[in-house]
């Protein structure tokens, strides 16, 4: 399934960002002769700084939310965000959405929080938080269930008669998982197999006898 990718505007802060500076001031490790890159913090005049983070969301039709309430999504998850991460909506910022192969959303954003609160607390924070309004906008794809046939032959070979047993009734409908996490529903299908009922066997009557008296 092809992706969906959004860009969204930065949203302008206030405050000048510092120059990135290497924390506890540790000298670099080397492997082999090359330095090791060291993860580098940028964090502005009022104390925040910028991380990047990413949401996957269960379900197998969310093209169908892109395709037609794109805004909507955008609105949603934004306000969501903000609530999950207790920062104002303008700190959620570079939005995209896409849709994976096996059509699950994936939303891949920036949060601007206080330099205090650690990006994988910011992470815990969103991949905890239900997203109902989110989830309200997903509706599946409405499947039309497969007919189902249930076949009985017989057959007989000279005085023995063969029966062939009713082939299962098989039926496939869309069900909800049972294990729901906490980004919402997933949808799948399910195959339910009817219970086969013993057939008795058919009696065959036996022939006529005939007396000749000679």
């Amino acid at each position: 399934m092809a992706t969906h990718p959004e860009n969204a505007q930065n949203s302008p802060m206030g405050g000048h960002a510092r120059e990135p500076v290497q924390e506890n001031n540790a000298q670099p490790r080397t492997v082999n002769g090359l330095p090791v890159p060291v993860r580098v913090r940028a964090i502005d005049d009022q104390g925040y700084e910028f991380t990047k983070h990413a949401l996957r969301f269960r379900g197998e039709d969310w093209d169908i939310v892109l395709n037609s309430k794109r805004d909507e999504l955008r609105i949603a998850f934004t306000t969501e965000a903000a609530e999950a991460t207790a920062e104002p909506e303008s700190n959620i910022v570079n939005i995209r959405f896409f849709v994976d192969e096996s059509g699950r959303l994936i939303v891949k954003f920036s949060v601007r929080h206080k330099a205090q609160t650690s990006g994988s607390a910011v992470q815990d924070r969103l991949a905890t938080y239900p997203y109902k309004a989110v989830m309200a906008l997903y509706k599946p794809r409405v499947k039309k269930p497969r007919k189902c046939t249930s076949r009985w032959s017989s057959s007989f070979t000279g005085s023995f008669a063969r029966q062939r047993r009713p082939q299962p009734s098989v039926s496939c409908y869309g069900h909800a998982a049972a294990d729901v996490g906490p980004n919402g529903l997933e949808f799948r299908d399910k195959k339910e197999i009817e219970e086969m009922l013993p057939i008795p066997p058919e009696k065959i009557a036996e022939p006529p006898i005939t007396t000749i008296i000679a």
